[in-house]
């Protein structure tokens, strides 16, 4: 897990989306994904921002900082976001029961 700070925005959003397609459950290595996603957060685009949300969902895997995160940087990108990524976004949040009322 110590290898999460070795990867980049596009290799984080990768290995979860890949770990919630194959409906693999490891607590410890969503958290280290997670909070090496928050650090890195500021070079996730809209693709990388609604992927990374869909994956959290998927595994109903409600990491609250990395939420918050995302819905942050969303806010600051809501113009680059496609319909797609806007509706994976919504599904995403509505999936984990959470309202995040600027968003």
């Amino acid at each position: 897990m110590s290898r999460c700070t070795e990867m980049d925005s596009r290799d984080l959003v990768g290995f979860a989306w890949s770990y919630a397609q194959l409906q693999c459950w490891d607590l410890p290595l969503m958290n280290a994904i997670s909070e090496e996603s928050i650090n890195k957060i500021g070079s996730f685009g809209a693709q990388n921002l609604s992927s990374t949300a869909w994956a959290m969902a998927a595994c109903s895997f409600d990491h609250a900082p990395l939420r918050n995160a995302i819905a942050a940087a969303a806010l600051l990108r809501i113009a680059d976001f496609r319909s797609h990524d806007l509706s994976i976004t919504a599904w995403s949040f509505a999936k984990l029961i959470v309202c995040d009322a600027p968003l």
